[in-house]
């Protein structure tokens, strides 16, 4: 009989997928708040700023749970310059500097205070040095439709830009805004109701269901030897 192996081929599925499921759900990591320009798919593409200019674009969404903004800077095989962002809204205004320094395609962090609610802001990133430097950006089909403009001039590429959590979480820390933002997309009856039932439906579902094949399987294996006849 086969029951034995069965029962520990079972059992080390089930283990192997807790070996994986759970330290994938439970790590720290960072998590982006939301994200204004997403990186390109096809070829990076660059805003330039001369000295003293200003990249401004926006709308873009700040959530109540930024923590920092991030950008990528290329320096020309220099060091980075002094940069400022400044980002405004609604009853809403920071400014952040960035010393001097930095090495070429750094991606940058300055802290960003969460607001009250979510919110509405346009970004702008300055040039406080006197060389000039490309932001990293995007100007293939991921570019969103907004416009970013250097010292008033509309540019054809957007810089990559996203605002991050203040700190590092898990997967399970973010389910329920997981599920919130889940149900932005939804149709006139689902609701978060519905989606935490459909969340465990996958997360059980998907395993036990492929515990259960591989049990048939195997005892579909046993019942086809105990009806075959004896070798002569």
């Amino acid at each position: 009989m086969r029951r034995p192996a069965t029962i520990a081929a079972l059992l080390t599925l089930l283990a192997g997928a807790l070996a994986w499921w759970v330290p994938y759900l439970t790590r720290q990591r960072d998590y982006a708040a939301s994200v204004a320009q997403p990186l390109p798919i096809s070829q990076p593409a660059f805003v330039v700023l001369g000295p003293s200019q200003r990249a401004c674009f926006g709308p873009v969404a700040l959530t109540t749970d930024s923590g920092e903004g991030r950008f990528q800077v290329g320096t020309y095989f220099r060091p980075g310059p002094a940069m400022t962002v400044t980002v405004t809204g609604p009853g809403y205004s920071q400014r952040a500097s960035v010393p001097g320094g930095f090495a070429d395609n750094t991606t940058l962090r300055v802290p960003v205070h969460a607001p009250p609610k979510d919110l509405l802001v346009n970004v702008c990133i300055a040039n406080g040095g006197g060389r000039r430097v490309a932001l990293h950006a995007a100007a293939d089909r991921t570019k969103v439709p907004y416009v970013t403009r250097v010292d008033g001039r509309a540019q054809a590429a957007n810089p990559t830009f996203a605002f991050y959590g203040a700190r590092r979480a898990t997967i399970v820390d973010h389910l329920p805004r997981i599920v919130r933002r889940t149900t932005l997309f939804k149709f006139g009856f689902i609701g978060p109701w519905l989606m935490w039932p459909l969340l465990l439906l996958v997360a059980l579902g998907v395993p036990l269901g492929a515990v259960w094949a591989l049990h048939r399987a195997f005892a579909q294996d046993e019942e086809e030897e105990a009806v075959r006849p004896p070798a002569a």
